[in-house]
């Protein structure tokens, strides 16, 4: 029989051992395959997982006091702990967060790159000791806090070594593919082209799925580096980029707005160049209807001119009808700024929040697809202004057209961009804007303004319209005083007839399915006529109703209030519009015999058309995988 002291002892040893075993994760051989949230920490981790437990809830409270408390009870311990390390790098990018600007300038010596250090140092951890969910936690965070601080080489860094160090073969095929694009397009964006050529080719070789990405930035690099040696044919030279084929229009659009998100990228950077070499490979290649001209979804045939004055509008009536809301700029100001006044600034939004490059720009939207329309509460507000659009017809017929009140504070900076199609005008007319002192022209750049296209100027004055085609890169500016408030609605491109219109409208729902936030199925801007009283009707099915606007005046008028100032410097744009779309030219009156004959399908309606486009003048061709006729001036270059 076992004595009291004896039985005490088997109890307390007893005690000791649960205690143990609790405390202990597994044991035998297999233990460190089988202990608990293998997926997030090591078994070494793991025997730390309480205290590190409570210094993660901690550091959103006091971020100091977590980051010595890790120090010295985890790290001095066990220095190399995967999970604590993940942690002591997520508090570094805190503290940084924490500090005014000018002590970031020091912070970023002792904070970033010690957080950056760290993330690097578990990036090359061996697979066994870090596990794999960690690791990808660790190459996120470091990649998006490079992005964030705008750190492109230690960016580029970190990429080089997800991408192509000893852990590549642990992240997944999509991940890696993700990082492996973002790694060429950094070297891109670097000017780092004979690295960014080797890159893209082994990656596009590897990745087929996003191989056309690779090909284009390989292509766009072997172009560049050869312009250095031969400037006037180097686009000859690479014979590369003709061997890039064009899809479906859908398939295209996707890419012309990838590249359009690197472009602004690069503007970012200041690597002006390297986005005019990516527009005339992409123009070369057929994406871009030309090197300044690029919407996604395009109708061809439409006259591409980037400012449009009186006498471009072949109809009276689309003239006369801007010149009415010109005339009453002086009302529209008064009744917007009331609305304004009473706006709070919850209820401004951003179009293109990432061009808005300082955050000064803000627009309050009337109706803009993508957008949650206020078209009734605000034009409860300024009814008069409302009902003067609704009479516009090319204004309640524009697909995909927006409505909306810009304002533009002192130091608002856009960069360029442009819109998702070419088959609308955007009519800009300033309220409030600073006085235009004519005696600096072509010396300085006017307080506010615009350029579309690399040589074309347009400043903004009160009363007077700007009419652009926004399918052309354009950018803006306030380096005035005081603000510019400015009223801008989308019209319908004067060259769209009712078989187009229909033909949009009707496919307008596979449009608005094009993988983009800001298309909806809302494309017109209408209000319903009634009672001015504050409850006021808005009505978005009524587009239909409205004429066409496009029967062409007996005469056109001669005389009237010029439209605003524009300056064109640098001369013409010397490339072709629409080239890459035109597959048959069709112009002696045998060529056009030929050419009905073999369009069975067309009827009559489409007879119309090109009997009354002889009558102009005008060429008429086929564009490739659209059954559409479209039609040319006779002095439109087309070569």
């Amino acid at each position: 029989m076992l004595s009291i002291n004896q039985g005490i002892a088997c109890v307390l040893a007893l005690s000791v051992g649960i205690i143990w075993a609790s405390t202990t994760p597994c044991e035998g051989p297999d233990c460190e395959n089988n202990y608990i949230h293998k997926d997030f920490t090591n078994y070494k981790d793991y025997k730390y997982k309480e205290i590190l437990d409570e210094i993660e809830a901690l550091k959103y409270e006091n971020p100091k006091k977590a980051y010595f408390k890790l120090e010295d009870e985890v790290l001095t311990h066990y220095p190399a702990s995967p999970r604590g390390l993940n942690i002591k790098m997520r508090i570094l990018k805190m503290l940084y967060d924490t500090l005014d600007g000018e002590s970031k300038v020091v912070g970023r010596q002792e904070l970033l790159k010690k957080s950056m250090k760290i993330g690097t140092y578990l990036l090359k951890m061996n697979p066994s000791e870090i596990p794999e969910k960690l690791l990808l936690s660790v190459a996120e965070f470091i990649v998006n806090m490079c992005t964030e601080l705008k750190e492109a080489e230690w960016l580029t860094f970190a990429l080089e070594e997800i991408v192509y160090g000893s852990n590549k073969g642990v992240y997944p095929t999509k991940t890696r593919e993700k990082y492996a694009l973002m790694l060429v397009e950094q070297l891109t964006i670097g000017a780092n082209f004979e690295r960014s050529v080797k890159v893209a080719k082994e990656l596009g070789n590897e990745f087929k799925m996003i191989n056309l990405k690779f090909k284009i930035l390989e292509v766009l690099g072997l172009r560049i580096l050869e312009r250095a040696k031969d400037p006037i044919s180097y686009r000859a030279n690479i014979e590369e980029a003709f061997q890039i084929q064009t899809k479906s229009k859908l398939f295209d659009s996707m890419i012309i707005d990838y590249l359009l998100e690197l472009e602004l990228q690069m503007y970012k950077r200041g690597q002006v160049d390297t986005v005019k070499m990516l527009d005339e490979l992409c123009a070369d290649i057929g994406y871009l209807l030309s090197i300044e001209q690029k919407a996604p979804l395009h109708v061809s045939g439409l006259v591409a001119t980037k400012f449009w004055e009186k006498d471009m509008f072949d109809t009276k009536a689309d003239w006369d009808n801007l010149e009415k809301v010109r005339e009453k700029w002086q009302d529209i100001r008064n009744q917007v700024v009331t609305v304004l006044d009473k706006t709070p600034d919850t209820e401004f939004n951003h179009t293109h929040p990432g061009h808005n490059q300082k955050g000064l720009e803000k627009q309050l939207i009337i109706h803009s697809p993508g957008f949650p329309s206020k078209a009734q509460e605000v034009c409860s507000q300024m009814i008069e202004v409302c009902m003067m659009l609704q009479e516009i017809p090319r204004v309640i017929e524009s697909v995909l057209g927006s409505v909306y009140i810009t304002i533009l504070e002192p130091g608002a900076a856009v960069l360029p961009h442009v819109t998702k199609t070419n088959f609308n005008l955007r009519v800009a007319l300033p309220l409030v804007a600073p006085e235009f002192d004519k005696s600096t022209m072509g010396r300085e750049l006017p307080e506010a303004g615009m350029a579309v296209g690399d040589n074309t100027l347009v400043v903004f004055e009160q009363g007077k319209l700007a009419i652009y085609d926004p399918s052309f890169s354009h950018q803006y500016w306030n380096r005035g005083s005081e603000p510019v408030i400015m009223l801008v609605f989308d019209m319908e491109h004067p060259d769209i007839g009712q078989k187009t219109r229909s033909l949009l409208q009707l496919n307008f729902e596979s449009l608005s399915n094009m993988n983009d936030d800001n298309l909806n199925t809302t494309d017109a801007f209408v209000l319903v006529k009634g009672e001015p009283d504050k409850n006021v009707m808005v009505d978005f099915d009524q587009k239909n109703k409205t004429a066409n606007g496009t029967e062409e005046a007996e005469t056109k008028k001669k005389a009237g209030e010029p439209t605003t100032m524009t300056v064109s410097f640098g001369g013409p744009s010397e490339e072709p519009q629409n080239v890459q779309m035109i597959t048959k030219l069709v112009e002696s009156p045998d060529d056009m015999e030929a050419f009905k004959k073999q369009e069975e399908g067309v009827e009559g309606e489409e007879d119309e058309e090109i009997k009354e486009a002889k009558k102009k003048g005008y060429r008429i061709i086929e564009v490739d995988d659209d059954s559409l006729i479209d039609i040319y001036p006779k002095n439109y270059k087309l070569d």
